[in-house]
């Protein structure tokens, strides 16, 4: 089965529509909600354990994508403090829910403004709609396509393949934000929810390209957090 499977409902538009007053604005909003978490308390409790725990595998992943070999003499490391943290929020989908249209969270450019993470908080079953990944899109010529008119989207997507993020609980699917995908339609009788992360790239940071708003609250104090703030 290829892309074109996912041509109905098409959508235009980017992800990532922060309001800054606790909920995201969802694409399909019927039986979805994206809700932003705090940074304080057992939330917060749960990200450190997330970056910095026991086998914090994600936290290692993060550090060594977006900030290479940081401390080393390595004249491409990167400081930390500038991987400000773009989203904290949670997202849910319940019975009903239908599949969303296929987007980008960000528009392309040529380094990836972010680095987010999926993380089930229960085992995600076929029926229950985990997130649909089209690999390889994140490119200028995928873009390009996407947004070339119905000829050359229908051509992109009848051509692409795509694979279904069927998380076990505890599980993280990392992605590359200008990467197309979509939520699939929960026909399940349960409820799937995500804890999802982002950090910003430092490479990054003199792109001309907008980026929408994080989904997160709005962050207290003289400086944003940051991956310095979740140091193994």
């Amino acid at each position: 089965t290829k892309g074109r499977d996912l041509i109905p409902g098409r959508g235009e538009g980017f992800g990532n529509f922060g309001t800054g007053f606790g909920f995201g604005a969802s694409r399909m909003k019927e039986q979805r909600w994206d809700m932003y978490l705090p940074l304080e308390g057992e939330y917060r409790i749960a990200l450190d354990e997330l970056l910095t725990g026991e086998n914090a595998a994600l936290g290692e992943l993060f550090r060594k994508m977006l900030l290479g070999d940081v401390g080393d003499d390595n004249s491409d490391a990167i400081d930390d403090d500038h991987a400000e943290l773009f989203d904290w929020s949670s997202f849910t989908s319940d019975p009903g829910a239908a599949r969303q249209p296929v987007h980008p969270d960000n528009r392309f450019q040529p380094e990836p403004p972010l680095l987010t993470a999926f993380v089930a908080l229960q085992d995600i079953t076929l029926d229950m709609g985990p997130t649909i990944f089209l690999p390889q899109t994140h490119t200028a010529l995928a873009h390009d396509q996407f947004n070339g008119g119905e000829d050359a989207k229908d051509q992109l997507l009848s051509t692409c393949g795509y694979e279904y993020a069927t998380l076990s609980k505890g599980d993280a699917a990392v992605f590359d934000p200008r990467c197309l995908h979509c939520g699939g339609a929960n026909t399940s009788e349960s409820r799937r929810s995500l804890l999802y992360v982002s950090f910003r790239n430092p490479r990054s940071r003199n792109s001309s390209v907008e980026v929408p708003p994080g989904s997160m609250l709005p962050q207290q104090g003289p400086r944003r957090v940051s991956l310095r703030d979740f140091s193994l």
